[in-house]
């Protein structure tokens, strides 16, 4: 897919910590925590400005450390100014 939206000059974003978050904690037909409304309107607000043909920024995305996941969706914790897994 990456590969295609590169051929068609289509940008593409890629926000790790949220894919996760959403695929942690909804699921289908689920509304997403409302933790997560800032980072996913940031996304949407993205989109759409695409879809109206202008050229926005990448949008700056932070998703709340109590709705944060590893790669094998183990909650992240912060000790100190260090995020750990549990």
């Amino acid at each position: 897919m990456k590969e295609l939206a590169f051929t068609l000059n289509v940008p593409t974003l890629e926000f790790p910590a949220l894919a996760r978050s959403v695929y942690y904690t909804t699921r289908e037909n689920q509304m997403i925590r409302e933790e997560l409304y800032a980072a996913v309107a940031s996304v949407l607000a993205f989109v759409l400005s695409l879809k109206r043909g202008e050229s926005p920024p990448t949008p700056d995305v932070d998703v709340p450390v109590e709705v944060r996941f590893d790669t094998e969706g183990r909650p992240e914790l912060v000790v100190g100014n260090q995020v750990m897994a549990s």
